[in-house]
């Protein structure tokens, strides 16, 4: 089966098949709720700023960086810190016409697809490939034994913490939060990022969630 039409199906059948257990172990304190452009519609989502400089919504999928996410905000509705509030704040939300549901579902011939089904990945640096290396590797065999039309392929590491469009790259938690979080779906117009916890904080069948993103 040709990897585009098998795609859409990835993160429910692996899910289901490898029994990944609950992402969030220690929920963010700091929440915030707003209106955000996605690719192809607006949504009202909740969202947290990570140690890592990222911004992660519904959960534990992440935007991209702080600046990213800050080009394509709205306006906020609630904030746990104050602070943030900017001049994008506004009382009223944008027209309910361009509010969607699932603004990142996927679909056969959708942009979200990889490339060939072929997954670019790095590490953020040396120190953070051995640490999660073996987690790493063992949510890819996972994906490999399932979906053999799938390939992951790894780049040298690189520390930049705007990332690379197209690219996930992996960073570990320092210290560690409790929770692990990814990039939902490619994007060639933005960063993609997965944060861990090191120790087996995150282990296999997390990061094999992570992954199903």
């Amino acid at each position: 089966m040709a990897a585009s039409k098998f795609l859409p199906l990835l993160s429910l059948s692996l899910i289901f098949v490898l029994g990944v257990r609950a992402q969030v172990q220690t929920p963010p304190t700091n929440i915030t709720t707003g209106f955000v452009r996605f690719a192809n519609a607006t949504r009202q989502v909740s969202w947290f700023y990570t140690q890592g400089g990222l911004v992660a919504y519904d959960g534990d999928v992440v935007f991209g960086t702080v600046a990213e996410f800050e080009r394509a905000l709205i306006n906020v509705t609630y904030t746990s810190e104050p602070e943030r509030l900017s001049t994008k704040r506004r009382s009223y939300p944008p027209s309910l016409d361009s509010i969607v549901k699932r603004a990142n579902s996927i679909f056969p011939g959708s942009s979200g697809l990889w490339p060939g089904g072929q997954v670019f990945y790095r590490y953020f640096d040396s120190d953070t490939e051995s640490k999660l290396k073996v987690y790493v590797e063992g949510a890819l065999k996972a994906w490999a034994n399932e979906v053999p039309c799938i390939s992951f392929v790894k780049l040298s590491n690189n520390n930049d913490p705007n990332g690379s469009n197209g690219i996930v790259t992996i960073k570990a938690h320092n210290p560690n939060v409790f929770y692990c979080s990814a990039s939902q779906n490619y994007d060639s117009t933005k960063s993609l990022w997965m944060e861990l916890d090191t120790g087996g904080g995150c282990g296999i069948p997390e990061v094999t969630h992570e992954w199903g993103m």
